[in-house]
């Protein structure tokens, strides 16, 4: 993939790049100056082309519209050295490579060499993509069973790093053969893949105490991986628990390794609220059937203490004076207003404790009864001269 980008520098005002065609045009009409190139106060124009590793690029020399000149001869140079082995210059006086690698990247120019004249034409500016260099200040502290990984970079190889790769493996104890080219060596989860392209630490866990292991970081971009950097680390003896407080406190973080674990808490969570939220509604539906339940209960006590449920073996009362609730006529509530008094009691909780004043100053006689006049009170026989008294025999 090749990409250009042109730029042009003015030696003098006196012939600006609108101009410039202009006069390679009237050089042709009048037959002045064939084969030749313009003169050398014109302008030396500059160019930056980016291809990718491995890919093929044309650098081009002379402007078009413009010969070069009899006996005259374009001479490519960079940077002050060689040229590439794999480069070669066309008729046309462009430079083509065939190939490119990171060396072939740098500072291109192309000289006019006659003897009349020997100048600059133009300059390029190769930049070749690659994939990145290898980390550099690669370093790891080890614990008991984690470890802290930590890097930096040189440069992107010209091209956007995607991410790093780290991977680490037990090295063989004494004694003990392993085959180099064995594919499960570096499996999972010994293998972090994707880790994002700005971060430069690492945590690594679930590692043996006591153990050796080689662990390797690369870097990856759009057109491959850098080289891998390793090193290789001792994890220190088992001190548990511990140990790995003392970690987390000096630190004052922990990142988790597995995403599953902040689920699981989330969901923990979810599950205590909904828990507590139960409990909370079972508690107020619990006291409100009790009150439910005990107004029920208050309510037939006082029906039946007001003689509006009747007893076993007992007919049901049709009236207040059979309940032997005795009173004046001219003092007895009309019947309807007992009744509502009587209904509005029951509907009204009243305490236990209260029920037994619930109609105050009534006399209870079950001995007494009214004549047959229906009159209320006991006749009594009053003389103003004397008074009657039955002859002795």
């Amino acid at each position: 993939m090749e990409t250009t980008m042109q730029s042009v520098h003015h030696p003098s005002r006196l012939h600006p790049a609108t101009i410039f065609p202009w006069l390679l045009t009237l050089h042709a009409i009048l037959g002045i100056g064939e084969g030749t190139l313009a003169p050398r106060s014109s302008m030396v124009t500059s160019h930056m082309k980016m291809v990718d590793l491995g890919d093929g690029v044309t650098l081009e020399c002379l402007p078009r519209g413009v010969q070069l000149p009899r006996g005259g001869q374009l001479v490519w140079v960079k940077e002050g050295k060689d040229l590439p082995r794999h480069s070669r210059i066309l008729d046309s006086g462009d430079l083509w490579l065939n190939t490119t690698d990171p060396p072939d990247a740098g500072n291109y120019s192309c000289e006019l060499d006659s003897a009349v004249d020997s100048r600059t034409i133009s300059r390029t500016l190769l930049i070749v993509r690659s994939h990145p260099p290898a980390v550099v200040n690669l370093n790891v502290r080890p614990s008991s069973a984690l470890a802290t990984v930590t890097w930096s970079t040189e440069g992107n190889g010209n091209s956007p790093l995607l991410g790093f790769r780290i991977r680490y493996r037990p090295l063989p104890r004494p004694l003990e053969v392993l085959d180099e080219y064995d594919p499960d060596l570096w499996k999972s989860p010994s293998v972090l893949q994707h880790i994002p392209p700005l971060l430069r630490q690492v945590e690594v866990y679930h590692l043996e105490p006591n153990t050796t292991y080689l662990l390797q970081v690369e870097a990856w971009n759009r057109l491959g991986r850098s080289l891998p950097a390793e090193v290789q680390f001792t994890t220190h003896d088992d001190v548990a628990e511990i140990e790995l407080e003392n970690y987390i406190l000096e630190t004052g973080r922990l990142k988790v390794g597995n995403i599953a674990w902040g689920v699981a808490a989330a969901l923990a969570a979810l599950v205590f609220l909904f828990f507590t939220l139960f409990l909370i509604f079972l508690s107020k539906y619990l006291v409100h059937v009790w009150r439910v339940r005990r107004s029920a209960k208050h309510r037939a006590g006082i029906i039946e203490r007001m003689g509006g449920l009747g007893t076993k073996g007992r007919k049901r009362p049709q009236n207040l004076a059979q309940t032997g609730i005795i009173c004046n006529m001219s003092q007895c509530p009309p019947k309807q207003w007992t009744m509502k008094k009587m209904q509005a009691e029951i509907e009204m909780p009243v305490d236990t404790s209260e029920t037994i004043e619930l109609i105050p100053n009534i006399i209870v006689n079950p001995g007494f009864g009214g004549d047959e006049n229906s009159n209320t009170q006991q006749a009594q026989l009053v003389n103003n001269n004397s008074i009657v008294r039955p002859e002795s025999c």
